[in-house]
Formats: structure tokens, C-alpha cells, sequence
């Protein structure tokens, strides 16, 4: 598979999770995740805005979340489109955070190295108690 693809299957399996305390909207050319505790900021991804519209849809997620009062991130992805999104959430005041890694590993390959390292597991998240305990790790992470 390409890294287009990956990343494809990617955000088509996100589309599909629940995340337990935030509203998923699977919208036509992004996802939008607005948390249901008021502290939590919300967030937009997997962008795939057809260029000819992306300023004002940009322009739309900034106005629906400033009705809700939420301040929101806008998590982008190097595979988003259109290809200059970055620069034009940029002129909308944007920052940058540095650069994160989006890695990608076949579960179906011999995971025999997983043994040799000490408390490590691997397993596919596929119920709700699985994103639960995933998003209570993440929180922990953050708050540090």
C-alpha cells in the first residue's frame, strides 16, 4: 500500500470509532471532535477541502466554534488537503506545534520482537473500553 492509502484506511477507521465524552462529526471533507467536558479543547481533522472552497470552510469551523465558546485545534496531517492548508490556517492564526510522527505497522507481520521487550503489548483497539483506557492515557500524558 501507498502512504496515501494508509493514511486513507487511517482516517476511514477513525470515522468509524466512538470516542467515550466527545461528538464525533464524520463531515464530508473533515472530522469534528468537540469534547463534552468545557475544559477540553475540541478539534478538527482529516481535512480533505476541495481548494476552490477551503478558505471558507476553514473560515466555517473557526465561526462554529466560536459560537460554541470552544477554543478547537486543527490537527493536520502532511497528506490534508489542499497541499497549502497549513499556510492558510496560518493567516487565520494558527501555530504550528512541531511536527508529530504518524507511524504505521502492519499487525499481521510476525510480531515475535513485541516478546523480547519487557511489558510491551500490542493490540488492535476494537471496543469502547479500548478507547476509554487509550484516551485516559493520553489525558495523563498531557497533563504532565
Amino acid at each position: 500500500m501507498s502512504p496515501a492509502e494508509i493514511f486513507d484506511a487511517y482516517a476511514q477507521e477513525t470515522r468509524r470509532l466512538a470516542y467515550p465524552g466527545i461528538i464525533v462529526e464524520s463531515r464530508p471533507h473533515f472530522l469534528r471532535h468537540t469534547p463534552e467536558r468545557r475544559n477540553a479543547d475540541a478539534m478538527v481533522t482529516f481535512a480533505n477541502l476541495p481548494s476552490g472552497r477551503a478558505d471558507a470552510m476553514i473560515d466555517e469551523q473557526i465561526a462554529h466554534f466560536a459560537r460554541l465558546g470552544r477554543p478547537f485545534e486543527w490537527k493536520l496531517y502532511a497528506l490534508d488537503q489542499p497541499a497549502d492548508l497549513r499556510a492558510r490556517l496560518e493567516r487565520r492564526g494558527f501555530m504550528s506545534d512541531p511536527i508529530e510522527v504518524f507511524m504505521v505497522f502492519p499487525l499481521d507481520r510476525n510480531l515475535a520482537f513485541a516478546d523480547r521487550l519487557a511489558g510491551v503489548e500490542i493490540r488492535r483497539i476494537q471496543d469502547d473500553r479500548g478507547v476509554r483506557d487509550l484516551v485516559a492515557i493520553q489525558e495523563r500524558l498531557h497533563d504532565r
